[in-house]
């Protein structure tokens, strides 16, 4: 990796003041301009985290920050890989471990709520500006077209071209398809 031309994705001196600026100054919104610049290198795989949502106390502290942040950012990626001609080729997908409580508690926080999340995707043959799936109004339950996590999983392999039937064996000798289950969202692409 040290001697790969690739390294060079991570020299953002070469980017304008301007470009820098439309990602945010967020390490998260920098991240992601080298993302786009990994994109381009080639790299098949590339992860950049945000943390600082487990707020369990003082939501509305903490909330319009890391969603500026997190808006701007992607807002700016998809943008920018659409310009370039690589939003086609490119799976982007914006998600958090699990979901949260949707009333407060009692430090105006929320806490953990395995029972539903929301998650972004874009590029790849997605199509753009469709909400599948409802809750209840109080947020509380799945009342509408309810997903499974093997389905998500099946879903992004569907959209990068990836036979999620393919077996992959453990060093132990264990064969592990790369998802067991779950079907292909198929309206997020029409």
């Amino acid at each position: 990796m040290m001697l790969s031309p690739k390294l060079k994705a991570f020299q953002l001196t070469v980017e304008s003041a301007a470009t820098k600026a439309a990602y945010g100054p967020s390490q998260f919104g920098q991240g992601l301009l080298v993302a786009r610049r990994l994109v381009e290198a080639g790299v098949p795989f590339i992860e950049v985290r945000q943390g600082s949502w487990d707020n369990h106390r003082k939501l509305y502290t903490a909330l319009p920050k890391n969603a500026a942040m997190v808006d701007q950012g992607l807002a700016q990626l998809i943008a920018d890989l659409k310009r370039r001609g690589r939003l086609d080729r490119t799976l982007i997908v914006c998600i958090g471990e699990f979901g949260r409580t949707p009333k407060l508690n009692k430090k105006g926080g929320r806490d953990h709520w395995p029972k539903n999340f929301g998650m972004l995707m874009a590029g790849a043959g997605v199509r753009g500006g469709k909400v599948i799936g409802k809750t209840a109004d109080d947020g509380m339950e799945i009342v509408d077209r309810p997903f499974v996590v093997e389905d998500m999983f099946q879903t992004m392999c569907h959209a990068m071209k990836i036979d999620p039937e393919t077996q992959m064996v453990t060093p132990i000798g264990r064969p592990l398809k790369i998802v067991d289950g779950g079907k292909v969202i198929r309206d997020i692409f029409a």
